[in-house]
């Protein structure tokens, strides 16, 4: 099975009003609102993990979902993602490696 959506204010969901400088106004939403949000998708497909796939936007979504729920992830491919999560893949690396050691 292939779930594919789009974040928020992006295609065809929802579209919040635009972040104006000079009104000074918050965006409604966070990055970690749209982690949740594949949270959501997963639990109301019952899947138990999946191989989560980003690109760009997505790929730091993705990597922040691996991070907050490894327990759920399976494999991440992250593509042309900026670079704001370094400290994330520090951290999925570390998981991976103690994680290939308990295997081995």
């Amino acid at each position: 099975m292939v779930i594919r959506f789009d974040l928020r204010d992006m295609g065809f969901s929802t579209h919040y009003e635009p972040c104006r400088p000079e009104s000074r106004t918050q965006l409604q939403y966070t990055i970690d609102d749209m982690v949740d949000d594949c949270l959501s998708i997963i639990e109301r497909y019952r899947l138990e993990c999946i191989h989560i796939i980003g690109h760009s936007l997505g790929a730091t979504i993705a990597q922040l979902f691996a991070i907050k729920y490894p327990e759920k992830t399976t494999s991440l491919t992250a593509i042309s993602s900026p670079l704001i999560a370094f400290k994330g893949i520090e951290l999925i690396a570390t998981d991976s490696k103690e994680y290939l050691s308990l295997r081995a």
